[in-house]
């Protein structure tokens, strides 16, 4: 048997559920290539294998051998895979799962070659393991192949398989082998009407010539509209600079003297000083002496006369 971590050495098994099956198809590989036909001698082989919970678990077998009991690989093997859960992966995907995916794909597109063999691996993968289970039977198979191709490419093909087999039973789902032999025609990479460049197109050529005038005057418009933006932008620029140099002077309200309204004599000043000396020699009893004294005062209003009196 080959070292561990060696080349033809399987690769260390640790437990999973979804590498169990393939290791232990390798190691009765290796026992046939080897010649290794005891039951002890391949019960202890595997040992060197796996990790050392795997190997505990393995010792601890009611059919792992020992002193007074002999090894039996069969009922070995089978214990490892029923309790490493093998047939979790066998039973990996569920009707519900291939629901999901077709409804996913119909809705979606496919439109190259590289989309159709995708879609055609996954649903391979899932209702083919549900085929296999017996929950699909062969009609139920081909027709959701079928069912899960977008609607647009179910009326592509339909044309197609037509063709192809024109005496088709339209009661019965087309054969996955004419479905497949019609996409690889449809997705063909390198068609010839790919592979031609543009400036050879004569059908488009008046209208890749109006597109270029269309996308010089739409150019020249950008660039105007970009030179108008960007003097914009300079002149808000500078502006911002300029307020930024400019010394920020504060002024303070002044408290200005209040108005005193000139006054102006009324009378003459000979008049007042006639009355100045009238209201001298009258006695302040005499009922004319204050319309008199009144009469100074608004003659003159700076009030010097009635200093006099």
């Amino acid at each position: 048997m080959p070292v561990r971590g060696s080349k033809n050495a399987p690769k260390t098994f640790q437990g999973k559920s979804s590498t169990v099956q393939r290791f232990i198809d390798h190691v009765e590989r290796l026992f046939a290539l080897h010649h290794i036909v005891n039951n002890d001698d391949r019960c202890n082989a595997i040992l060197d294998y796996v990790t050392t919970k795997v190997a505990d678990f393995i010792r601890t077998s009611a059919h792992f051998p020992t002193a007074i009991i002999p090894g039996d690989w069969d009922e070995l093997r089978d214990e490892i895979l029923k309790y490493y859960d093998a047939d979790r992966q066998q039973s990996r995907y569920k009707p519900a799962d291939l629901q999901a995916f077709l409804r996913k794909s119909h809705r979606g597109s496919c439109s190259t070659l590289t989309q159709w063999k995708k879609y055609y691996r996954t649903y391979s993968t899932i209702a083919g393991q549900l085929r296999v289970k017996g929950v699909l039977n062969l009609r139920e198979y081909q027709t959701l192949f079928w069912k899960g191709l977008p609607s647009e490419l179910q009326r592509i093909f339909e044309a197609k398989l037509l063709s192809i087999v024109p005496n088709h039973n339209l009661t019965q789902p087309y054969e996955i082998a004419d479905i497949i032999t019609v996409a690889e025609r449809h997705f063909l990479r390198n068609k010839f009407t790919e592979m031609t460049m543009q400036g050879y197109d004569i059908t488009n050529l008046s209208e890749t010539d109006s597109d270029d005038e269309d996308s010089e005057s739409e150019d020249s418009d950008s660039s105007e509209e970009e030179g108008r933006r960007k003097r914009r932008i300079r002149k808000s620029h500078q502006t911002r600079q300029t307020r930024r140099q400019d010394p920020i002077t504060v002024t303070y309200p002044s408290n200005p003297e209040p108005d005193v309204p000139k006054r102006k004599y009324e009378g003459s000043a000979e008049e007042v000083e006639s009355m100045i000396k009238q209201l001298n020699t009258m006695s302040l009893h005499d009922p004319a002496y204050g319309h008199l004294y009144y009469r100074v005062l608004l003659l003159d209003p700076t009030g010097m006369a009635a200093k006099c009196i």
